[in-house]
């Protein structure tokens, strides 16, 4: 026993695996919490923003345009081509931080029982005439 004690003292391993010991265990602890501390700051994503208009005249419906980098998208412009809009569902999704957004649309015209859909990357802007918002999530300021 005496001779164990000496020989691990003389080869400085009894001291060093204690500290060797407690060292992990303070960087396994450590390592946890900034884990969890991170998992938090992340929770954020995906981020998803949705509002829906609905059109104050439902037999009339509401002008939609939507601004696509050089293009335009219209509802309510002539009822033949570009009928007015019952509805629009607008969800705004950024899936992580410094991706672009990505704008699902949903528009159902006045003349029709099934929505039509786009799918939106990058910057869309919107021009609501004769519509009110329903619901949204975005946080007001």
């Amino acid at each position: 026993m005496l001779r164990q004690k000496y020989s691990q003292q003389q080869a400085g391993v009894g001291g060093s695996i204690g500290i060797v010991r407690r060292v992990s265990v303070f960087l396994s602890v450590a390592l946890a919490l900034l884990e969890s501390s991170t998992a938090s700051a992340q929770a954020d994503y995906p981020n998803v923003l949705h509002t829906r208009y609905q059109a104050v005249d439902r037999a009339k419906g509401g002008r939609f345009i939507i601004w696509l980098d050089r293009e335009k998208v219209h509802h309510g412009l002539d009822p033949r081509l570009y009928p007015a809009a019952v509805y629009v569902d607008v969800r705004h999704v950024t899936p992580a931080p410094g991706s672009p957004t990505v704008s699902m649309i949903e528009v159902l015209p006045i003349d029709s029982a099934v929505p039509e859909f786009y799918h939106v990357a990058g910057i869309a802007r919107f021009k609501i005439t004769g519509m009110r918002i329903e619901t949204t999530n975005i946080p007001q300021p």
